[in-house]
């Protein structure tokens, strides 16, 4: 039943102009999802110039030998060598205020936060999601992958939360119809290639997997629809229609230790004997595009661990395997980072608590209380030989269905513009939590083209309520693994 203003107060018309509004004397809520934890573990570092250039040397030819002349003849290559040449990608949030805004939002008995600071942290957080999709993305601006085919003309679309996380109402996306499914090919970008604008987001069930229904606009364009698979991909990230684009985001994880196509068949092949920043991975891959594996046998029939027929591996096995694969590409035990999407790190816990024996604290003086009972697990090591972790970060980003062993010292994000702002909240790493809107703060509103190393002000003429200004967060850099072989990428 609808409801006028100040109907439980009073049904008096005449009486209810004297009543007043209360408002909450309290700071503005943040309803954004919580930052990677991932994305503050990693170290950043200031650049410049036209590309980021760093060596590799990935093996010592063929020069050795129990005879003598065999090595000599193989003495010429004995050292192999790579240089990547990485170019930055961009990312980039916009918003705009004008003078009305400011004056009517100086304090707070005129607003709850001043417009302008509101703006930025909602912008700011914008970056902050799209930082942590591109860190698992392959430079195309990745979001996600669909679970199942969109017919021609549909206006919903069913994505699982690793993808709804990373979008938002108002985002822009397109969608991939390569052969392949991957980005970096035709994309569907939508009629008048403006793309696909998000109307709702809503939480559902779609064959017993936990989602959400996204609504979008226009209706699918493209003939046969969207595949099951295809790539969805923020709008304006370097793919177009007729797949002749070039990845313009920040290159991530998918791209330095992809996992496509489960590392077989002819989709990989092509895909990893294409160059890659000026080096050819394909002749040394576990050293050039990272350590690969593939969880083996049918979850929950047989036995664990796998050994064959009827055995599997559990989640827990696999990523200790990536652990192992990581040590022997030579990464030390004080250096992994293991990066998992929080539905899996929670069928890891399960995992572990079914086959952990507790002692109940029953009857005894260390008991909390009479009636306490504890469920689940905060923290757990992986370890393997002398190898271990306890730096495992439950991160809703990470793709479900994909782990990442990481040598913390080996990643790195390199940018020419200061990230300080986008990629520090004020949470510690893998803690729970948002930062508020207003500590964000204010910022300098003179036209400038470099605020900070990071903002850029610029003045608008189509306000109608007076002079405005366009501000705009400018990110230029990438994520950068500098020894792939010291890290592994696990599939579930």
């Amino acid at each position: 039943m609808a409801t006028q203003p100040g109907q439980y107060v009073t049904y008096d018309s005449n009486l209810l102009p004297i009543f007043k509004t209360f408002y909450r004397n309290k700071p503005v809520e943040s309803l954004f999802n919580r930052m990677s934890p991932v994305l503050k573990a990693i170290k950043w570092e200031r650049i410049g110039g036209k590309t980021y250039n760093f060596a590799a040397q990935v093996g010592r030819g063929g020069g050795i030998a129990s005879d003598f002349t065999v090595a000599v003849a193989n003495s010429s290559s004995m050292s192999r060598n790579v240089e990547f040449s990485i170019p930055p990608g961009k990312l980039f949030a916009c918003f705009q205020n004008n003078q009305l805004e400011i004056y009517g939002s100086e304090n707070g008995e005129m607003a709850y936060v001043k417009a302008a600071v509101a703006k930025l942290h909602a912008s700011v957080e914008g970056i902050r999601q799209a930082l942590a999709a591109a860190f698992y993305a392959s430079g195309w601006g990745e979001v996600g992958y669909l679970p199942g085919l969109v017919a021609n003309a549909a206006t919903t679309m069913f994505v699982t939360n690793d993808t709804a996380i990373k979008l938002d109402v108002g985002d822009i996306f397109d969608v991939s119809t390569a052969a392949n499914l991957l980005p970096g090919g035709t994309m569907d970008t939508g009629s008048g290639n403006a793309g696909y604008t998000v109307a709702t987001i809503a939480p559902t069930v779609s064959s017993g997997v936990l989602g959400y229904n996204v609504t979008f606009s226009p209706g699918v364009v493209n003939g046969a629809g969207w595949a099951s698979g295809a790539a969805i991909c923020r709008h304006g990230s370097g793919g177009n229609a007729s797949g002749t684009g070039n990845p313009a985001s920040l290159l991530g994880l998918a791209a330095w230790i992809p996992a496509f196509f489960s590392r077989s068949g002819a989709n990989w092949t092509t895909y990893i004997g294409t160059t890659f920043y000026g080096v050819n991975r394909a002749v040394n891959q576990d050293k050039l595009a990272g350590q690969y594996y593939q969880r083996q046998g049918t979850y929950g029939t047989g036995t664990f661990p796998y050994t064959g027929s009827g055995t599997y591996d559990r989640y827990i096995d696999a990523v200790t395997i990536g652990v192992r694969l990581a040590r022997r590409g030579g990464c030390s035990n004080e250096d992994i980072l293991i990066a998992i999407n929080d539905e899996d790190f929670f069928r890891v816990s399960a995992e572990l608590l079914a086959a952990t024996t507790y002692m109940q604290m029953v009857n005894t003086n260390n008991k909390q209380d009479s009636s306490h009972y504890q469920r689940g697990i905060e923290s757990f090591n992986i370890d393997y030989s002398t190898s271990g972790t306890r730096n495992i970060f439950d991160d809703p980003y990470c793709p479900k269905g994909t782990c990442y062993v990481l040598d913390k010292d080996c990643v790195e994000f390199v940018v020419l513009s200061n990230p300080h702002v986008a990629v520090e909240n004020g949470v510690a790493e893998n803690q729970p939590g948002v930062q508020p809107v207003e500590s964000t703060g204010d910022f300098d509103k003179a036209f400038k083209l470099i605020i900070d190393d990071f903002l850029f002000n610029a003045p608008l003429t189509t306000s109608p309520d007076g002079p405005a200004m366009l501000t705009a967060i400018g990110i230029y850099g990438n994520y950068v693994v500098h020894n792939p072989a010291h890290c592994a990428v696990v599939n579930f």
